[in-house]
């Protein structure tokens, strides 16, 4: 019902000369965003009025947000993919970038699960010892 409301005041405001074409559908933008559990962040005016050298930073915290928004519906490849898009898109702003600290950050998002299906991929995983290794007691090289 909140949406309704909103999108009929945007009508009003656009209809009464208070919001220019392009605001209203940016709003209604963030409308849809926000209905679809992403957040307004996608739109604020400092992502799209910021310097060409600072879209990456906004575009990576974006990547973090969706990813958080993947994992809650439980999608993980969607979840890997955006954590992994936001890892390499915000690594030029360390340590801090307009007030975040981006390199706590991007140590949050190292620490995060990733795809449980990347570990039968990963060619470097070691297989798992036996039982009858591991309860093996150690002995030097005289076997005392």
């Amino acid at each position: 019902m909140q949406m309704e409301q909103e999108l009929r005041q945007i009508y009003d405001d656009l209809s009464k000369g208070k919001l220019s074409k392009k605001e209203a559908l940016d709003r209604i933008r963030a409308i849809k965003l926000q209905a679809q559990g992403v957040g307004a962040l996608l739109v604020t005016p400092a992502w799209r009025a910021c310097a060409e050298a600072e879209r990456d930073f906004f575009q990576g915290l974006v990547h973090v947000v969706v990813s958080a928004y993947q994992r809650e519906r439980g999608r993980p490849v969607a979840t890997e993919r955006q954590r992994l898009k936001a890892l390499r898109r915000l690594a030029a702003y360390e340590p801090v970038h307009r007030g975040l600290d981006v390199a706590a950050l991007r140590a949050g998002l190292d620490r995060s699960e990733p795809d449980p299906r990347q570990h039968l991929v990963d060619r470097r995983a070691q297989p798992p010892v036996a039982v009858e290794e591991e309860q093996q007691p150690e002995r030097d090289e005289h076997g005392s």
